[in-house]
């Protein structure tokens, strides 16, 4: 009967371990990562300018050397900033974007092509 209780009382505290233990970093409802789509081939880095998700003003530059480049570990939401700059480093365009902050959702996207932005 004891080894039972025991048995009993550590399933119970592995089962509430488990529940309250804090699952993977996401910030879906509250910010959105950025993955950057440089479809005019020039640009080389971005500064994205904005609120992050603890709605904090910040800037932070980003290498961009693919077609598609994701900007990870960074979350924002709304009105934000793009500065994008060539390989020699001079300013070639700014752009501006909506991101919305959707649940269970992690990433935008943002063609600098269009100057469009989107869930994706």
């Amino acid at each position: 009967m004891a080894r039972l209780r025991r048995l009993v009382v550590a399933g119970a505290t592995v089962a509430l371990l488990l529940l309250s233990s804090a699952g993977p970093v996401s910030a879906g409802g509250s910010g959105e990562q950025l993955e950057f789509i440089d479809n005019l081939g020039y640009v080389y880095s971005v500064c994205v300018y904005g609120q992050n998700q603890n709605l904090q003003w910040t800037t932070k530059c980003f290498s961009t050397p693919f077609t598609t480049n994701m900007l990870a570990n960074w979350w924002w939401q709304g009105q934000i900033q793009i500065t994008e700059y060539d390989i020699n480093g001079f300013q070639v365009g700014t752009q501006y974007t909506f991101v919305w902050p959707v649940p269970y959702h992690d990433w935008w996207c943002f063609d600098d092509s269009t100057g469009n932005g989107s869930a994706c």
